[in-house]
């Protein structure tokens, strides 16, 4: 997946077969992550976060934030929220629910996760 100026979009790795998810006006540096089954991913649009899908459903609103990033099992996401007025890091669960916060102010707003999808690894200093 990647954003071409205008849209979100995924393409083979080949070149070919570009195909719009109509996700539109996203955030600079957008960061899009896959779910594990490769069915959908996760992106954010404008301060909020959104699950698409690629067969063609509506793109599903998970909640406020930016920068989300799914766990190896899909289950989780983290992502960046500036409601306490920073940059705080967040966790949630991949449906939208159990919104909490991780870190309030976080150097490096990219976390990690492990490849069991059990932990995080993130600067909080």
């Amino acid at each position: 997946a990647y954003y071409d100026g205008s849209e979100l979009c995924i393409i083979h790795p080949d070149g070919t077969g570009k195909r719009s998810l109509g996700i539109y006006d996203l955030e600079w540096g957008v960061l899009a992550s896959w779910y594990p089954d490769s069915k959908g991913l996760v992106a954010s649009r404008l301060g909020k976060i959104y699950a698409v899908s690629l067969e063609g459903s509506k793109a599903k609103l998970l909640g406020r934030g930016y920068r989300p990033i799914l766990n190896p099992t899909g289950t989780m996401l983290t992502y960046c929220d500036h409601e306490s007025g920073y940059g705080a890091l967040y966790m949630m669960k991949s449906n939208g629910q159990g919104r909490r916060q991780l870190c309030p102010n976080p150097q490096n707003t990219y976390p990690s996760w492990s490849p069991d999808g059990g932990r995080l690894a993130y600067d909080d200093k």
